[in-house]
């Protein structure tokens, strides 16, 4: 099968949009810029593979020491960044490379459901570990109460995977549909004019992007407040006040690379998809209408060095899995890179912010 073909078939055969307009052409990348794609690609994933799985296999072997939900959250995170760089960083280099898809119309509907299944909970992923830092910072008491009970750690580690297939499975009930997307990748078939799918895409901007931006920056955004509020109970000593004021501009720090890191990766592919399915496609060059399903994928290589290796004990516990002895002191206390639980105490039934 000629794989160039079976996509002008695909695209040809979307409902309701006009052929006679040059989309089809401007969906083709020239050869240069797929052997750009196709190294840059094939660069995130020999580094997003080991990464991920690395980090992975760390949280499986110290599962026994590092038992906190933030651990469960990240742990999973790194398997579905894993399985996105195997799938979607090979298949979508070998493609870029070969200058057409090679893996045929099943390859297709596979890649493409895998990789946004992996997308969505990635997101996923992200909220709930915005959500949990947020119960931690705001609610310390009761969250400690809540991290001896396992059931809730799976729960939310279940929760972004409920919501990635939920999302990924319905193009493959007739609720829209996946094609191919140019000649070297596939996805959602955002050329669509039917309103089921319009509709769809919709739903699927505000529910996969909007909400959970709007999520992650209240969450922090209370964190941040929180934190600034219980340093005013410092009183008016020098150092508590100094080591506040530095608290709270690392924490600023940390919450907005969050933030930026996520819009940089999701927005571009966000804007271009959804103008591919209510405005005229034709009207943005090629290589920038690739470029953003490329960045997106930069995604898996990040989120570990963001989320797990910006964390000093996680560092040392994967140059333990690879036998290197470290000096590093070992925080007794595991916390997400961005956050960490305000320390509480009981007897005066007040909170004070402690190192992040």
């Amino acid at each position: 099968m000629n794989s160039s073909n079976s996509s002008e078939e695909f695209f040809n055969g979307t409902d309701d949009y006009d052929d006679s307009t040059p989309i089809l052409a401007a969906l083709w990348f020239s050869e240069s810029v797929d052997l750009i794609f196709g190294s840059l690609l094939a660069l995130i994933t020999i580094m997003g593979i080991p990464l991920n799985f690395s980090v992975f296999a760390m949280f499986i072997k110290y599962r026994k020491e590092m038992t906190s939900r933030t651990t469960w959250l990240m742990m999973s995170l790194a398997l579905s960044d894993g399985l996105m760089a195997i799938v979607g960083g090979t298949m979508f280099s070998i493609s870029s490379f070969a200058h057409e898809w090679p893996f045929g119309d099943t390859g297709c509907v596979v890649y493409a459901y895998i990789m946004y299944m992996t997308g969505c909970a990635d997101i996923g992923h992200l909220v709930v570990i915005s959500v949990d830092r947020l119960l931690a910072i705001t609610s310390p008491i009761k969250y400690r109460s809540w991290g001896n009970k396992p059931i809730l750690n799976i729960v939310a580690v279940i929760v972004p995977w409920v919501f990635g297939n939920f999302w990924a499975v319905l193009p493959l009930f007739g609720l829209q549909r996946y094609t191919y997307e140019g000649a070297t990748s596939c996805s959602i078939d955002w050329l669509s004019k039917k309103p089921a799918d319009v509709a769809y895409n919709y739903m699927i901007f505000i529910g996969t992007y909007f909400l959970p931006l709007a999520t992650m920056i209240f969450s922090y955004g209370l964190i941040f407040s929180t934190v600034k509020a219980a340093g005013k109970k410092f009183g008016a000593d020098d150092a508590a006040s100094a080591k506040k004021r530095e608290m709270e501009m690392k924490l600023a720090k940390n919450f907005s690379t969050v933030i930026f890191v996520y819009m940089m990766f999701w927005t571009p592919y966000t804007v271009v998809s959804l103008w591919g399915s209510v405005g005229d496609p034709s009207v943005i060059p090629p290589s920038t209408r690739g470029f953003p399903a490329v960045l997106a994928k930069f995604s898996f290589v990040v989120n570990p060095l963001l989320y797990v290796l910006s964390n000093k004990e996680h560092r040392k516990k994967l140059k333990g899995l690879y036998g290197i002895v470290t000096n590093e002191v070992e925080p007794t206390e595991m916390a997400a890179p961005a956050t960490q639980p305000p320390q509480t105490t009981q007897a005066s039934g007040k909170t004070a912010a402690t190192e992040c």
